[in-house]
């Protein structure tokens, strides 16, 4: 609730302070006394346009702080997102204004934008002028205030339609990306079973490459390798020309056999030569063996080179070594089965999404269902306020409709929008005389009709509504008698549940205020300044005697101590 309202060089008012009780705070005072420049400082601190304009005649500077007790969720949600501290539940938001046009916001101390007023203020307070678009007035509200007055049961179905939607929606969404996918899929799918063929074809073995390199180099040099190899063969075991390293070692091995006959020393030696002499032999054997392996084919060289340019022509797509190329065989297979899989999970995704649609659906219809009962309830408790506000004839009714989309759900054959609320588009309407259609609340031009709808609203919605401090200004207008006794009571119900700040002319609403601020215009040395007061018990009678006849006289004053005693 709003507790203190301060305002400094603004418009006519020099400096003053404004202390509200709970309940109903009712300020008077004569036409012209300045009672919209309070409503207007509030406007201005809930973030309405600022001008140069409301500075006070030479001063260079207007300041205005409302501070506010407020434990809101919503505002303190808020305050934690903006990184801005609370105290207690105390909530200082004010505004200065510059001739030089700067133009500076805080909550608590802190520096914000206007828009960021705005959008706390709007937890905070709400005004109610003749005129205004009011949040009532707005049929982008109204489904909102419906579900106010609904029970535990009505929760739980809002409930359940914004999780079977959620599911739906995430759902649908995840659908259109893979159907977004499917098309580029499609295209990877065919050139990764051409790439996995074009593999799979050259039948290719671990380290193939390798292999058939080394026997390139023996075929391209068969005939040296041949000779060299001949002749190593020779100098080892057989040569006609001049004594293989066989025959002249074992002649050795001869000689020392007959040395160790004298010296032992030898036979050590002589052991080692025999086993040298069994190696040279061994090795001679393998020489012969490979020499009469060795192929003068030049055949094979050509297949060789042929395999080898097929490998190297992969190895510029899929890797550099035939090992490279294996794995990423195992790679390709592993994305194209993936591919394959999402054929799968689309047709699955497409099934689930047939699913929770129809669930969606049904838990639209069981809260549409409830929620035109609690129409019910609304439409006859608003007809009974408006009789008592002196609307007798007035017929209300809560519109239930639909919104038609191409791209919706179907439902009984017509494609219809369907959200986190359900499908229910509602708007309250109303017919205020005989034989009149009923239509949109936004379409009522009387400002007495207006006022009193609005307020016969706001008492049925009263329990539920959520903003704490409601302002209303000049609700009166076009009111009096017995309707004027019915709005007073109204407020004064409202006030029940709400911080009520009310402006009016008619002592038949002042009278019920618990706080009642007295505004008075004054001149002094050619300058217009504005005092507010807040009355004792005889001020008010002399207030509420001024308002009832416009002067001070007995009978006047005997009227407003009457309707004082009885207002209280």
């Amino acid at each position: 609730m709003l507790l203190e309202l301060y305002i400094k060089n603004f418009t006519i008012i020099e400096e003053v302070r404004i202390k509200f009780d709970e309940g109903f705070n009712v300020i008077t005072g004569e036409t012209g006394a300045g009672k919209s420049v309070v409503l207007d400082a509030i406007n201005l601190i809930m973030g309405e346009r600022a001008s140069s304009e409301y500075i006070k005649s030479g001063k260079d500077k207007a300041y205005i702080e409302c501070v506010f007790k407020c434990n809101s969720k919503d505002v303190l949600r808020k305050l934690e997102e903006w990184g801005i501290e609370q105290n207690e539940g105390i909530l200082i938001i004010s505004r200065e204004l510059s001739t030089r046009g700067r133009n500076i916001c805080r909550i608590n101390g802190n520096n914000v934008t206007v828009s960021m007023l705005n959008e706390l203020s709007s937890h905070l307070v709400e005004m109610h002028g003749q005129h205004e678009h009011q949040t009532l007035l707005n049929p982008d509200n109204h489904l909102k205030f419906l579900d106010l007055l609904g029970d535990e049961e009505l929760i739980n179905l809002k409930h359940q339609v914004f999780s079977a939607y959620k599911k739906y929606s995430d759902s649908v969404k995840r659908l259109k990306q893979l159907e977004e996918k499917e098309k580029d899929r499609a295209k990877r799918l065919d050139f990764i079973k051409y790439q996995i063929d074009e593999i799979e074809k050259a039948k290719l073995q671990e380290e193939e490459d390798i292999q058939l390199e080394n026997e390139k180099k023996k075929v391209e040099n068969a005939e040296k390798i041949f000779n060299l190899t001949a002749e190593n063969y020779n100098l080892l075991y057989d040569s006609s020309e001049h004594p293989c390293v066989i025959d002249l070692l074992s002649r050795v091995i001869k000689n020392l056999e007959h040395l160790t006959d004298f010296d032992t020393c030898f036979i050590e030696m002589l052991n080692d030569l025999r086993e040298a002499l069994y190696k040279i032999e061994e090795c001679s054997y393998r020489l012969r063996d490979y020499l009469e392996s060795i192929e003068f084919d030049p055949k094979r060289l050509d297949e060789i080179q042929i395999r080898l340019n097929a490998i190297n022509q992969l190895k510029r797509k899929y890797g550099e070594s035939v090992s490279e190329i294996l794995n990423t065989l195992k790679e390709l297979k592993k994305e194209h089965q993936k591919l394959i899989r999402f054929n799968i999970d689309y047709k699955d995704l497409q099934h689930n999404i047939n699913k929770l649609q129809i669930e969606l659906i049904e838990c639209a219809k069981t809260l549409s269902i409830k929620r035109k009962k609690v129409a019910k309830i609304l439409e006859n408790k608003v007809v009974k306020e408006l009789k008592e506000l002196g609307m007798k004839n007035s017929k209300f009714r809560v519109g239930f409709s639909m919104i038609d989309d191409k791209d919706g759900i179907e439902v009984d054959k017509n494609n219809i929008k369907i959200d986190g609320d359900g499908f229910d588009v509602v708007e309250f309407l109303i017919s205020t005389n005989p034989g009149e259609p009923l239509k949109p609340l936004a379409k009522i031009v009387s400002g007495g009709e207006l006022s009193r709808i609005m307020l016969a609203l706001k008492t049925v919605l009263a329990k539920a509504y959520l903003i704490p401090t409601l302002v209303f200004d000049e609700i009166d207008t076009g009111i009096g008698g017995k309707t004027a006794h019915a709005v007073s009571q109204k407020l004064s119900e409202i006030s029940k549940n709400h911080q009520v700040i009310c402006v009016t002319h008619l002592a038949q609403i002042a009278c019920r205020g618990n706080n009642h601020l007295f505004i008075e215009k004054t001149m002094s040395r050619n300058k217009t300044s504005i005092k507010i007061k807040k009355l004792n018990y005889k001020e008010r009678i002399r207030e509420l005697a001024r308002m009832i006849d416009g002067t001070l006289t007995q009978a006047s004053i005997n009227t407003a101590t009457q309707l004082l005693k009885k207002a209280k």
